[in-house]
């Protein structure tokens, strides 16, 4: 930058810096005449030929656009070279909150920008984490067997005994409070399966003695919880019709039942597994621990100023992805209690800060470890999508291209790489269960 351009920056609240930029008269009025002549090249005005009309008419009659076009690019231009000349990189798009422009005077204007935090980085390596042994157990494994089993469960109707447990009965019922009907109190040819614990315990064990076409009367107290505030604490009293009886009959687990239902050759190999399936799910389970731990760590450690625009941003990720789970849920936000939308909004904000400030926190780790993501951990990672949707990586690979994806990917990668990277470097106990 040369002396035709002076430059001030001045620090702002949060992440924000202010630039005061001046541009001598001489250089501005040469951007303007070269605007003018450009316009006398290419004007179509009634009564004059291309090219030929009067330069003080061009003046009068296209000033505003001259003034525009200074505005929209002799402003960015001298703006993008003052950023430059002072070494800062901003994330946000520039604000211009003031200019002044006229003819044969300097060109002055204000911009602010976000930029990055500045922080130093604290001891990462050697961080003191707590995660439990990954074990599996003959009753792991045995509960994941009976599921399997209960599957593959025939139905057979009963009708010359009484219902018992593990029974699967078909009933209508309907309750009542105070002899007055509340909201989901009844229903028709419901399927309840005794002893499971789908209904209140004392709702299913009522059911227990009961024959086909059974007439029955019981009170049940609605438990202090959650999933029944309308009605919690009081007492219903239930009227129901036994329809059908069925008993749960639950195939044997040989090899011939797993190598038809599973294609494994024998029940030894489906136990292995399923063990390693276990392990598998647990080790996930136990990283995100150790990272929620490295995130409470670092959150507390560090103290910076975040760009709001980036929470902002990440609060409206955060928002899109609820809506979508609220859509797939069938819940309407709107109709949720005043409490619980304020606690929502409350905790989506609060979240998008902590995202935000680890986002910093990571990227500054995996600059200082030279953590990249190569080009080796994009294409594993497409195969891997590609494998989950059924698709040729060369087909997904395409779709990430076609939506602009592979940047925020990357990101994604090496920030997953860096936390790696911290819990290897971590001293981590072992806790036995």
């Amino acid at each position: 930058m040369n002396s035709e351009v002076s430059i001030q920056v001045m620090d702002q609240a949060g992440c924000v810096k202010e630039l005061q930029v001046e541009v001598v008269a001489e250089t501005v009025q040469n951007r303007v005449d070269e605007i003018y002549n450009r316009i006398l090249k290419t004007a179509k005005v009634p009564g004059f030929r291309k090219g030929k009309m009067p330069i003080h008419l061009v003046r009068q009659k296209f000033k505003n656009q001259v003034r525009e076009e200074i505005l929209q690019g002799t402003i960015p231009e001298f703006f993008r070279q003052a950023l430059t000349e002072k070494g800062i990189e901003p994330i946000s798009r520039p604000e211009v909150t003031s200019f002044f422009f006229e003819e044969g005077a300097p060109l002055k204007f204000i911009a602010r920008i976000e930029v990055r935090p500045s922080f130093e980085l604290k001891e990462y390596k050697g961080l003191k984490l707590k995660k439990d042994k990954i074990q599996v157990t003959p009753e792991d494994l045995e509960k994941e067997l009976s599921n399997i089993r209960e599957s593959a469960a025939v139905l057979v109707p009963i009708a010359d005994r009484e219902a018992r447990l593990n029974d699967e009965v078909i009933i209508d019922f309907e309750g009542k409070i105070n002899g007055e009907a509340f909201k989901g109190n009844q229903g028709k040819g419901i399927s309840v399966r005794i002893g499971k614990g789908r209904l209140l315990k004392e709702f299913e064990d009522a059911l227990i003695g009961v024959t086909v076409g059974l007439h029955k009367s019981f009170s049940v107290v609605f438990p202090d919880t959650a999933g029944y505030q309308e009605v919690a604490g009081t007492k219903a009293e239930f009227n129901v019709v036994v329809h059908e009886i069925k008993e749960v009959r639950l195939p044997e687990l040989t090899d011939e039942f797993v190598k038809e239902n599973f294609q494994i050759e024998s029940v030894d190999k489906l136990k292995e597994a399923i063990e390693k399936e276990i392990q598998h799910a647990r080790s996930v389970d136990q990283r995100a621990k150790l990272i929620h731990q490295i995130t409470h760590h670092f959150l507390s450690e560090y103290q910076f100023e975040i760009p709001e625009s980036l929470t902002s941003a990440e609060y409206r990720r955060l928002w899109n992805e609820q809506l979508q789970h609220f859509k797939s849920n069938q819940i309407d936000f709107v109709k949720l209690p005043q409490d619980k939308q304020d606690e929502l909004v409350r905790h989506l904000k609060d979240q998008s800060v902590e995202n935000v400030k680890m986002a910093f926190i990571i990227e500054k780790i995996s600059e200082a470890e030279k953590i990249i993501c190569e080009e080796k951990d994009f294409h594993n990672y497409v195969e891997t999508l590609a494998h989950n949707a059924h698709q040729s990586p060369q087909a997904m690979e395409a779709y990430i291209q076609k939506n602009s994806a592979q940047a925020k990917i990357q990101e994604w990668i090496q920030y997953e790489k860096t936390l790696d990277f911290l819990i290897s470097v971590a001293d981590i106990e072992i806790i036995e269960k």
